[in-house]
């Protein structure tokens, strides 16, 4: 018998087995997808006991549809259902008591020929015409695929309500009590570079310092796991790395050769250079603008020597700025010179501004690299150190001499920071000597002595002091003052040394003297 005969009956049963493959891979897709959300809701659940992170609803939901794509595409492809069985649910579920599938074999070759042959395919051909292939296998969602928002809104929940929830004594617990620490740390680290802003003017440095105080309460107040917390300090950890980037870029441009003598860093010497030229420069105005005529004498060798101090550390502007001022004094314009001189110091409070952004920017990036390390490995320190803690709960902490600890022999010291963070880790010195004797005490009886003398002439008033003095609080805040003002309040420290209102005390306790010998 011809394929041509059977050609409809072959067309219908491959669109049953089509359905039926996209129903198989739509169960075996569903079926994963909610493997995948599940795993997402138990791991969001064990967070309270191990430190793991907790995947965010919108991941969780796009790797639960990716599951369901991936692995539908995997079983329609390798998985495919083949027209025989096709048949034969046909035949299951039209009650044809194998007709289609006897007809299928005969139309492709697998049943012998017979001269009832057209007749059965025939039959098979307007029993499937009659019913409708959508009317027997009807593709509908599969009912394990409505566990996914189930478990979606679980985890919804869990997030706003529970995320963060931990139990005391497990690994989780000490993971949030590390971050925890390192918001407090980076708090104090951040009102110690705010109240060094106050004294030194450093504008970018002042700028970043609200983030990194502001970063610590919130590692302090939120409740984060690991994840978060790295994500919280790298984010301004890039904001630092840029604004010291462009930092540099300025710092560059104003670079002079770098000093090949001396192997301290340029940077530092940079600065130290331009905090004394900076205290010379204002020396010098405030004595040209005090006396002019007699200031000038020697200002050339002044200028000569600030110079010469800051060779190697000085920008071509400030050099500039210099010479224009020593040519001014060399003809005898002392106003010129003095407006040289200006220019010369705002150019170094800038060049002194850079750096010292530089240098707090610097620090910030070194604790916040810190935490990172600390971040990262925080479960492991804490159970070491809660290890530590709880080895000897009962004893008490010993008294300096036989009862010492011994320190280990085995491993090496670890040595303290160089730079300009040393002092900032603990100590590793031991101090291994005895205490002395206590100190004898004298042993004598107080005896009470008033001595007698006459009251002097005028009024006398008494009063009773009812503690120690307390320290007053600055009414006002701590800034800079220019060099003419401070020249003026020496020349009036100068010619008033006693205050307006004891002028008057002070010369009648002179007469009166005078008026005894």
């Amino acid at each position: 018998m011809k394929l041509e005969q059977g050609r409809e009956l072959v067309r219908l049963v491959r669109g049953a087995a089509a359905r039926l493959t996209i129903m198989r891979a739509g169960q075996t897709g569903a079926r994963a997808g909610v493997l995948v959300m599940a795993a997402c809701v138990l791991l969001a659940v064990s967070s309270i006991v191990f430190s793991v992170a907790t995947v965010p609803l919108p991941l969780a939901v796009a790797a639960a549809a990716a599951s369901i794509l991936v692995a539908g595409a995997i079983a329609a492809v390798g998985r495919s259902v083949p027209l025989l069985d096709a048949a034969h649910v046909l035949d299951l579920n039209l009650h044809l008591e194998e007709r289609v599938s006897t007809a299928l074999e005969v139309v492709t070759g697998g049943a012998p020929r017979s001269s009832l042959a057209p007749r059965v395919v025939a039959d098979a051909e307007r029993a499937l015409l009659t019913t409708g292939i959508a009317a027997v296998i009807s593709l509908r969602v599969p009912r394990v695929l409505w566990w996914i928002p189930a478990l979606a809104a679980v985890l919804f929940l869990w997030t706003a309500w529970l995320h963060g929830v931990t139990i005391p004594g497990t690994p989780a617990h000490r993971t949030a009590e590390v971050i925890r620490k390192e918001g407090q740390r980076l708090e104090q680290f951040a009102r110690s570079l705010q109240s060094r802003t106050r004294t030194d003017h450093m504008p970018a440095t002042r700028r970043l310092t609200p983030q990194i105080r502001d970063l610590g309460v919130g590692l302090q107040r939120d409740r984060l796991d690991r994840a978060e917390a790295l994500a919280r300090v790298s984010e301004l950890s890039q904001q630092l790395e840029q604004t010291r980037r462009d930092i540099d870029e300025r710092l560059e441009a104003r670079r002079p050769p770098p000093s090949r003598e001396s192997g301290v860093p340029p940077d530092l010497l940079r600065r130290q250079s331009a905090q004394r030229q900076i205290r010379q420069l204002q020396e010098l105005l405030s004595r040209l603008r005090q006396d002019p005529s007699s200031a000038s004498r020697d200002a050339l060798e002044r200028l000569g020597q600030i110079t010469a101090s800051g060779q190697g550390s000085q920008p071509a502007r400030l050099q500039q700025q210099l010479q224009q001022a020593r040519e001014q004094l060399q003809r005898g314009n002392v106003a010129g010179a003095g407006q040289a001189l200006m220019d010369a110091l705002r150019e170094l409070e800038g060049l002194d501004s850079l750096l010292a952004d530089a240098e707090g920017i610097k620090n910030a990036e070194q604790q916040l690299a810190r935490s990172r390390v600390t971040l990262a490995g925080g479960s492991v320190e804490s159970e070491r150190e809660a290890g530590r803690e709880t080895a000897q709960p009962g004893q008490s902490p010993t008294a300096p001499g036989q009862n010492r600890p011994v320190p280990e022999q085995g491993g090496e010291a670890t040595a303290p920071p160089q730079g300009p963070n040393e002092g900032t880790a603990a100590g590793t010195g031991q101090g291994n000597e005895k205490l002395g004797a206590p100190t004898p005490r004298l042993q004598a009886t107080k005896t009470p002595q008033r001595v007698r003398g006459a009251q002097a002439e005028g009024p006398a008033a008494t009063s009773e002091i009812i503690g120690a003095g307390r320290p007053g609080t600055a009414r006002t805040h701590v800034t800079g003052v220019s060099p003419a003002v401070i020249a003026q309040a020496d020349q009036a420290m100068t010619r008033a040394r006693t205050p307006a209102r004891y002028r008057e005390i002070v010369r009648r306790y002179f007469q009166r003297l005078a008026r005894l010998r």
